[in-house]
């Protein structure tokens, strides 16, 4: 069978709008799985990770997520920094940090999300029979 079958081409063409993301928070999971390291949650290793960038490295991809999130949300580093301050001690061990890898850290449990784009790519969306 050909793909003719099963597809229905429409005119209509499905661009994104920058202006529709919203920045939530993003907990990762605290389950245990295969590749888990006992004793160290994915957050907390989040966390080191960024805290064991040179400050080349740090400088550099903190500009690259900056530059990336302004163009579609505003005050993108106080909220980085916020979002930092809710997770520093509670997910993640209190640590002395720099301010620029606070908002790196901050800028890794934060994840943009679309309500619409969820909607309109849920695999359950049946045609209502009327």
């Amino acid at each position: 069978m050909s793909t003719a079958e099963f597809v229905n081409r429409l005119p209509e063409l499905l661009r994104p709008n920058p202006a529709r993301v919203v920045i939530r928070p993003y907990m990762p999971s605290t389950e245990t799985y295969k590749y888990a390291v006992p004793d160290q949650p994915r957050a907390q290793r989040i966390a080191d990770r960024v805290l064991a960038l040179d400050p080349a490295s740090l400088h550099d991809e903190l500009q690259r997520i900056l530059d990336d999130f302004s163009g579609r949300h505003r005050e993108v580093p106080s909220l980085f920094l916020r979002r930092f301050h809710e997770v520093d001690g509670i997910i993640v061990c209190d640590c002395e940090v720099t301010h620029e890898q606070a908002l790196l850290i901050g800028a890794h449990f934060c994840n943009e999300y679309s309500y619409e784009a969820a909607a309109l790519f849920n695999p359950s969306i049946v045609l209502h029979p009327d």
